[in-house]
């Protein structure tokens, strides 16, 4: 088994005594107090998620703009990636789950 893989928030998670727990092969944060607490908290102050272990996906090519306009709740060409190197918020949403968000970047070069 392939020892688990960090985020850069890894050390600030375990300083404030987060219980973490394997997400798909990421040691992520389940909570730090309670799930209740943090619940109230979120609601009336602001909490954060650690997305560093998300995925990333790479689209090339002509059609790129055309298929994201098939997944993403917004046409690509709404999403105000309009400078190169910028980025948009995006929602997909499914049939049987819950909507999921994504980052949208316009880079100039992959390298």
């Amino acid at each position: 088994m392939e020892p688990l893989r960090k985020t850069p928030l890894n050390k600030v998670h375990h300083d404030l005594k987060a219980r973490m727990m394997d997400f798909t092969g990421w040691e992520l944060p389940v909570w730090y107090t309670s799930i209740l607490v943090e619940h109230k908290v979120v609601r009336s102050r602001v909490g954060m998620f650690d997305v560093s272990g998300m995925g990333r996906v790479w689209l090339t090519g002509k059609w790129a703009g055309a298929f994201l306009d098939r997944v993403l709740t917004k046409p690509a060409k709404r999403l105000e990636v309009v400078l190169p190197n910028s980025a948009s918020y995006a929602w997909r949403m499914g049939v049987f789950w819950m909507a999921c968000g994504y980052i949208v970047w316009r880079l100039t070069s992959i390298k």
